[in-house]
């Protein structure tokens, strides 16, 4: 993999070639799950402040959050598919998630912590059920750009697909079983492109408290 020093450079060279642009916009999930909000300060503040200071005279934080239970239902098909491997249920996955010190789903926690490290006043706050249905034209026009109605998204497949219910519960069952990652992989794959089909409810797996 790439060291830190190599992500640094890379991202040095991408905000180069965008020196022009009216906004340059920082996007990752390790922000919310990987990163605490002072070390990211601590980062534009010392390593990049030469290169960023020109173009970052304003630093927004821009927080999508979904409704609480539909983000944990998210995560969980997440977390049986991907390299997680959950072989948990869905009711273990959220008596777990509400133990935790820093739960997932305090989101005013998770706002506090950066609206210390950036201000309040910096944090812009969007609602991902709401906006679902326009969410590229809501957020373009939160950073500025002037018609999101003109903007057409590049045509591709769905590069994340999600598993039913059914299928869900099938792959919690095979992460018990011990495959190599190998093995795994194509059972994954054939889940994905539909090769398993059950008729089924959108709930995270058979047998789960319904909320």
């Amino acid at each position: 993999g790439l060291t830190l020093r190599q992500i640094l450079d890379d991202l040095k060279a991408e905000v180069k070639a965008a020196a022009q642009s009216r906004a340059v916009i920082l996007s990752s999930e390790g922000f919310v799950f990987g990163v605490r909000p002072r070390q990211v300060k601590k980062l534009f503040a010392q390593q990049l402040k030469s290169l960023f200071a020109p173009l970052f005279r304003e630093i927004r934080i821009i927080v999508y959050v979904r409704q609480p239970l539909r983000w944990l239902l998210s995560d969980y098909n997440q977390g049986v598919k991907g390299w997680r491997q959950l072989s948990c249920t869905f009711d273990e996955h959220l008596d777990q998630a509400l133990s935790r010190d820093r739960c997932p789903l305090d989101y005013h926690q998770m706002l506090a912590a950066w609206a210390e490290a950036f201000g309040w006043h910096n944090i812009i706050l969007r609602s991902f059920d709401v906006e679902k249905a326009h969410l590229t034209e809501g957020f373009l026009s939160c950073v500025g750009v002037g018609d999101p109605a003109g903007y057409r998204p590049p045509q591709r497949g769905d590069s994340n697909p999600r598993l039913t219910a059914a299928q869900v519960e099938m792959m919690r069952v095979i992460n018990t079983m011990g495959l190599d990652q190998q093995q795994r992989e194509r059972v994954r794959e054939h889940l994905c492109n539909g090769k398993f089909a059950a008729d089924a409810s959108d709930f995270a797996c058979s047998g789960s408290r319904q909320l």
